[in-house]
């Protein structure tokens, strides 16, 4: 794969250069490669990064629980701490959802309470 510049790589993710720049400066994903003049140089490995941080923003992570992923996965030892983090994000998303689910089923119930067909 041939080695993407910032704008590349952003547009490849769905990012804006600056939205890319700020990822890596907050430790979303892991330093990048520069060429000799100091031009950020991504792999397909950047990318793969680069679409799981955005994933994990998606879900609703915070910035400061992706860097510290993202600063324990470059441990060695650190596959325990990266599993503790994911299940513990899986179960804030659940009760998240469970909240969403109770209050959907609020409205529906107000939609049909109040419904009169014409």
């Amino acid at each position: 794969m041939p080695r993407l510049s910032v704008s590349e790589a952003a547009k490849e993710c769905g990012l804006t250069a600056t939205a890319l720049r700020y990822y890596e400066q907050a430790g979303l994903v892991p330093p990048v490669a520069r060429d000799r003049a100091g031009r950020r140089v991504f792999g397909e490995h950047d990318l793969a990064w680069i679409r799981y941080a955005v994933c994990l923003r998606s879900l609703g992570m915070g910035v400061a629980d992706i860097a510290r992923y993202v600063r324990v996965a470059q441990r060695a030892d650190g596959l325990d701490e990266q599993m503790v983090l994911l299940v513990e994000h899986v179960e804030r998303m659940e009760k998240q959802r469970a909240t969403l689910d109770h209050f959907i089923a609020v409205t529906r119930a107000k939609l049909a309470a109040n419904y009169v067909e014409t």
